[in-house]
C-alpha cells in the first residue's frame, strides 16, 4: 500500500523530530556509537528506563472494521482477565495520518500497530522503543514465531539497518499470498472442453504447483475475450507477482551489494513473459493490466468475485470478503521455474504484515510489554482467527482445528487450501517495500514498468536503463550505512 505525500511528508518531520530531540537531550537516549565506521547513531530511547507501574492504564492503538472491532474488546478483556490490575485504554484510529500526527506530537498510544514498510524508518528515527532489553530479561522464547518475522522486525542499533539486532515488535499475523482460483470458471471451461483432463488436474491440484509454463496455458485457457465489449472479458488471471517468478529462479532483483540487477537474464525473462500476459493482441494475453496499487487492487478483486478473474494472486486476508459473499473458491500454490539442469524452483511468495510495538513516548513499557505478549500468546492468535483472514504469527498453532480447517470455524475456505498458505508461509519472503528503510527504491522501480507494461517503454533493456540510476540512488539515500566499507 502506497501513502500519500501528505504521509510521507509527515514520516519526514518525524524523523527530524526525533534527530532533533536525539540531540538536544541524552536523557534515556542509547549511548550506542554506531557500528565501525557507519556514521550512525541511534537515536532511540531505552525502554528500561520507561518501564513505569505494573499497575495501571494503558493504551492500546486498534483499528479494522467492525467485526474485528469487536475481537479487540475481546482481546482487551481477555488480557484484563489475567491481569487485573491493569486496564486497557482502546484507542480507534483507522487513519494513518492520525497515528502519524501523535507520533510527531508525542501522544500516541503506548502500544501501536504499524505495518511491515513503516518499521524501517520508525526504527532509525527513534520512534519506537526496542523490546529486546524485556527479551533478555525475561528470557521470552521467540522460536515459535516465523523466523521471517523476527527478522524482519529486527534492527541493528549499532549499524543502523534492519533485519538484525535488536528485536523491536511482535506480529499480529504471517501475511502471505497465494492463487485463488473461480471453481466455477474453471468447471465451465472444462464442461466446453477448453481445458483438457490433464489441464483441469493442474489447475485443481491444491499440493502440487504448476510450472510457469503450465501456469500460462491454463491461463490462456480460461481466457475468454469479447471483441465487441472488453467488459465482457474473462480472464485466465490477474497481473503475477514477478518477484514469486524470479525467486523461485534462485535470483533476484537487487544484487548482493544491494543494486538493480541490471544484468540478471531471469529478470528480462520474467518481465517479458508478464508484459505478454497483460499486452492486447499478443499471442499470451490472459490478464488485465493493472499497477500495482491498493486501487487497482481492489478493482482486480472486484473482478474475481464477479466472476471476470479465474486464478487470482493474492492475500488470504482477502478471505473475509469472499465469505462474506459465498464464494466457491478453492486456493492452489504459486507456480515453480524448472531450472535449466532440470530441478524445479519452489513456489515462494511474499509477506506483508502488521505489528504490534512500543511507541517512544510511551512512559508505561512494563504494562505494554504484558499487553503486547497476551496479543501475540496462544489464546489472543486463537481470539483473532475468527475473522480467518490469516496465518498466525505462531507456527505451532497451523495444526490446530480451527486453523488447519478454517470450515470449523465458519469459513468458505477449505482445509486444503488453507495448507497451501501454510506452506507459502514456510518459504515466504520479505515484500520489497519492506527490506530496506524506505520502499522508494520499488515505488521508483514500479512506476517505471508500468511503462513498460503499457507499451510507453518500448524494450526491457530501456526499461533498465531508465530506472537503474534512480533505484540505486534511493537505495543510497534510504540505506547509507550498507555501503559503508
Amino acid at each position: 500500500m502506497k501513502k500519500s505525500i501528505k504521509f510521507l511528508s509527515i514520516l519526514c518531520s518525524l524523523v527530524m523530530l526525533f534527530s532533533v530531540a536525539a540531540c538536544s537531550t541524552n536523557n534515556g537516549d542509547s549511548t550506542g556509537t554506531g557500528g565501525s565506521g557507519s556514521g550512525f547513531k541511534y537515536k532511540g530511547l531505552n525502554i528500561m528506563d520507561n518501564l513505569g507501574s505494573t499497575t495501571g492504564t494503558v493504551s492500546f492503538h486498534v483499528g479494522g472494521g467492525q467485526v474485528e472491532l469487536q475481537l479487540w474488546d475481546k482481546l482487551i478483556a481477555g488480557f484484563e482477565k489475567q491481569n487485573p490490575g491493569i486496564k486497557v485504554e482502546k484507542v480507534t484510529i483507522n487513519d494513518m495520518d492520525v497515528l502519524y500526527t501523535q507520533l510527531l506530537s508525542g501522544t500516541a498510544p503506548d502500544v501501536i500497530q504499524m505495518e511491515s514498510p513503516d518499521f524501517g524508518s520508525w526504527a532509525k528515527a527513534g520512534a519506537l522503543q526496542s523490546v529486546q532489553p524485556l527479551v533478555e530479561r525475561d528470557n521470552f522464547d521467540t522460536s515459535d514465531y516465523w523466523p521471517q518475522l523476527i527478522k524482519m522486525y529486527s534492527f541493528d542499533t549499532q549499524a543502523g539497518v534492519r533485519g538484525g539486532g535488536d528485536l523491536f515488535a511482535l506480529p499480529k499475523d504471517m501475511g502471505v499470498n497465494g492463487i485463488f482460483v473461480n471453481r466455477k470458471l474453471v468447471n465451465a471451461a472444462k464442461e466446453r472442453g477448453d481445458l483438457t483432463e490433464e489441464e483441469y488436474k493442474l489447475v485443481t491440484d491444491q499440493v502440487n504447483p504448476m510450472t510457469y509454463e503450465q501456469y500460462l496455458n491454463v491461463a490462456k485457457k480460461l481466457t475468454i475475450l469479447d471483441p465487441n465489449n472488453s467488459e465482457y472479458n474473462i480472464y485466465g488471471t490477474n497481473r503475477v507477482y514477478w518477484e514469486s517468478y524470479v525467486w523461485s529462479a534462485g535470483d533476484d532483483i537487487l544484487t548482493e551489494d544491494y543494486q538493480l540487477n541490471t544484468e540478471s537474464e531471469v529478470l528480462k525473462e520474467v518481465f517479458e513473459y508478464s508484459k505478454a500476459m497483460v499486452t492486447e493482441g499478443s499471442e499470451d494475453y490472459c490478464a488485465p493490466y493493472t499497477p500495482a496499487s491498493s486501487a487497482s487492487s481492489q478493482d482486480e478483486m472486484s473482478m474475481f468475485m464477479t466472476d471476470r478473474i479465474a486464478m487470482y494472486w493474492s492475500g488470504r486476508w482477502l478471505v473475509p470478503n469472499y465469505d462474506a459473499a459465498n464464494m466457491d473458491y478453492y486456493c492452489i500454490p504459486m507456480p515453480v521455474v524448472v531450472k535449466e539442469d532440470g530441478t524445479k524452483g519452489e513456489s515462494v511468495g511474499w509477506f506483508y504484515n502488521i505489528v504490534y510495538g512500543v511507541s517512544r513516548n510511551c512512559k508505561n513499557g512494563e504494562m505494554a510489554w504484558k499487553l503486547i505478549q497476551y496479543l501475540t500468546s496462544l489464546e489472543g492468535y486463537r481470539i483473532m482467527n475468527e475473522l480467518n483472514y490469516n496465518v498466525p504469527g505462531r507456527m505451532s498453532l497451523i495444526t490446530e482445528e480451527a486453523f488447519a480447517n478454517p470450515q470449523t470455524n465458519g469459513s468458505v475456505l477449505d482445509e486444503a487450501s488453507a495448507n497451501v498458505f501454510f506452506n507459502m508461509a514456510k518459504t515466504a519472503r520479505i515484500n520489497n517495500a519492506a527490506r530496506l528503510t524506505s520502499s522508494n527504491w520499488i515505488e521508483t522501480f514500479e512506476s517505471k514498468l508500468s511503462l513498460y507494461f503499457t507499451g510507453e517503454i518500448a524494450s526491457y533493456e530501456a526499461l533498465m536503463t531508465s530506472v537503474s540510476k534512480q533505484v540505486n540512488a534511493a537505495i543510497k539515500k534510504s540505506d547509507p550505512q550498507l555501503f559503508v566499507n
